[in-house]
């Protein structure tokens, strides 16, 4: 909150009213004398007595200048009257002492000089009134000469806007668990329930500032098959490796992005075909403040999708709004609410890819690569909290599901079914 000073500089008025809430000053009228609006993007404000504000809405950028304060112009006005006053008495003492001292025949050289001293002491009086109502009328003008015309460009800081530090000053970023269900809405091949559990562990490396960073993240997750008795499944397919980010902004303009994910895909009776890698590279284009472009492309070492480009945009029009348009996993954030920078709540939908390719052995014997895809709408809420911490919860419908050996030449199309998924960071 602005606190009320008899006499702020410019850059303390910054530090005041840019590190507060504006509306919050806005309202308080004690504060702020008067407003003069130039255009509808543009307010100006004068803060009582001391400085001058002007506050752009679109762009959030104020600018705080000096000012006499009124109290001052006042001790001047005083001074110019109390200089005009002393200077009239000393006329009139001394006309006194000339009127009774001159002789008869110098009254009319006494009558010429009390004219001339009247005069001048008029246009004194003049002067100083012209000056100093000059003074009284610019203190509602902020652009006049008579102000310091210094003036500091501070970005205007909504302090509900304050972004959360979503990483913790230490190698280990913390931990996460997963964990979702499948419903199958139909009985098509005997229908096939699925779940699954995941667990994380997040470390991450800067090499020397944030801007350069490395992510480091070791996972295993274990999928259940329930159902299906059309075609033999194993019960549980696991996947487990390590996901290494790569972060680098290059300039305030591009950065790049580029994610690799060695991993064993297996229901761990083979090794065949086990070893699987997983690969995303981006090129970030920051074209504006809140536009971003991005082109690469995402491999993801799977029977059914090997090698797809990725492209997209990240737009976010207001804090409150982002629209994540990014192949191949699509998505559109609202925030509910914010407390500072320690959390906040987004809602989002969209839509990805599921499933993915396992080495397996089947009951004859033989090795095989056991595929299952689905293609998902869902949404969801999540809380993001500093220090890498939250929570999620997502819901949505699982289309196109498809069951898949690719040596046996052999797939299965299943029902649409209903998912849920879950995660906690801490």
């Amino acid at each position: 909150m602005v606190k009320q000073r008899k006499r702020l500089c410019g850059q303390r008025l910054a530090a005041h009213v840019c590190g507060s809430d504006l509306r919050d000053a806005e309202m308080q009228p004690r504060f702020f004398a008067g407003l003069v609006v130039n255009g509808c993007n543009f307010q100006q404000r004068r803060l009582r007595g001391a400085c001058w504000l002007h506050y752009e809405r679109r762009s959030g950028a104020c600018q705080v200048g000096c000012m006499p304060q009124r109290v001052t112009l006042s001790s001047e006005l005083a001074l110019k009257w109390r200089g005009v006053v002393i200077f009239a008495l000393f006329l009139g003492v001394a006309g006194l002492v000339l009127h009774g001292r001159l002789e008869h025949g110098e009254i009319m050289h006494h009558f010429c000089f009390t004219r001339l001293s009247l005069a001048f002491l008029l246009a004194n009086t003049w002067v100083a009134s012209m000056q100093c109502h000059g003074q009284t009328l610019s203190a509602r003008n902020p652009q006049a000469a008579i102000y310091d015309n210094t003036i500091c460009d501070v970005p205007y800081v909504d302090p509900r806007e304050t972004p959360i530090e979503r990483y913790r000053k230490s190698f280990c970023q913390g931990a996460e668990i997963r964990g979702g269900y499948l419903f199958d809405l139909g009985d098509k091949q005997g229908g096939m329930n699925q779940a699954f559990e995941e667990v994380r562990a997040n470390f991450g490396i800067p090499l020397g500032s944030m801007d350069n960073l490395i992510g480091l993240r070791p996972y295993f997750r274990a999928d259940q098959l329930q159902g299906l008795n059309s075609i033999d499944l194993p019960s549980v397919l696991y996947n487990t490796g390590l996901n290494i980010l790569h972060q680098r902004k290059w300039n305030p303009t591009f950065s790049s992005t580029v994610v690799v994910t060695p991993s064993i895909r297996s229901d761990f009776t083979t090794s065949d075909h086990a070893f699987r890698v997983f690969g995303l590279a981006l090129m970030n284009w920051k074209c504006r403040d809140d536009l971003t472009v991005s082109l690469g492309a995402v491999y993801f070492d799977r029977a059914d999708f090997n090698l797809l480009p990725a492209f997209g945009i990240v737009w976010t029009p207001t804090p409150e709004w982002k629209i994540d348009a990014t192949m191949p996993r699509p998505r559109i954030f609202h925030r509910l609410w914010k407390r500072g920078g320690e959390a906040e709540g987004w809602a989002y939908c969209g839509g990805s890819i599921g499933g993915n390719t396992w080495a397996v052995t089947r009951e004859s014997g033989l090795t095989d690569e056991l595929t299952i895809r689905d293609f998902r709408i869902m949404g969801g809420y999540e809380v993001i909290q500093q220090g890498n911490r939250g929570h999620f919860v997502e819901a949505g419908l699982a289309f196109g599901r498809t069951v898949e050996y690719e040596r046996a030449d052999t797939e299965l199309d299943l029902d649409a079914g209903l998912y849920i998924d879950a995660g906690i960071k801490f």
